[in-house]
């Protein structure tokens, strides 16, 4: 028991309890519609039988009786078509959550094979590989015209080329 403070709140109903309550209220709705259409019918019987013995107050009190009962099964009827699209949307969340559920799932299965793999990381784009070349290449070419040595490491074939020209200006000057 708790003095001061507020009540811990109840937890929250289950989608598919939820629905199965539903359920069980439209079933009571149709139950009480269908004894109010009886005596909705047996209310304008008993307005004829009133009519045929000539009283027509008792016929006229009957009929707004079944009046007043077809608005109660018209109010049903709302009642129902409110039930039925509450039960839709719990059934479109449910199925939501599901798949929710599995494309988080997926995600996570994806992050661990992506992480796993260290192809992801060796990856360059084209424009990063051409500078890493041209970088190579220059590299090369300041290596082949400031010193004796020839460059041993030719990247690619504007390395070469670069290297050959590197050459040719080390061996005229």
């Amino acid at each position: 028991m708790n003095l001061f403070g507020k009540k811990k709140a109840a937890p929250a109903p289950k989608l598919s309890d939820s629905i199965n309550m539903l359920r069980e209220a439209q079933i009571t709705l149709e139950k009480r519609e269908k004894h109010l259409e009886k005596q909705v019918a047996a209310a304008r019987e008993a307005a004829k039988e009133k009519l045929k013995l000539k009283d027509k107050r008792g016929a006229i009190h009957l009929l707004k009786r079944s009046k007043l009962l077809e608005t109660q099964v018209n109010q049903i009827y709302g009642k129902k078509a409110n039930i039925d699209i509450q039960i839709m949307a719990l059934e479109s969340a449910a199925s939501n959550k599901e798949i929710f559920e599995v494309m988080r799932a997926g995600k996570d299965a994806l992050k661990m094979a992506t992480a796993s793999t260290s192809v992801a990381r060796q990856i360059r784009s084209p424009r990063q590989r051409q500078r890493v070349d041209s970088d190579a290449c220059w590299q090369c070419a300041d290596q082949m015209l400031f010193s004796a040595t020839v460059c041993c490491r030719c990247c690619s074939s504007c390395c070469s080329l670069l290297c050959l020209s590197a050459m040719w200006t080390r061996w005229l000057t």
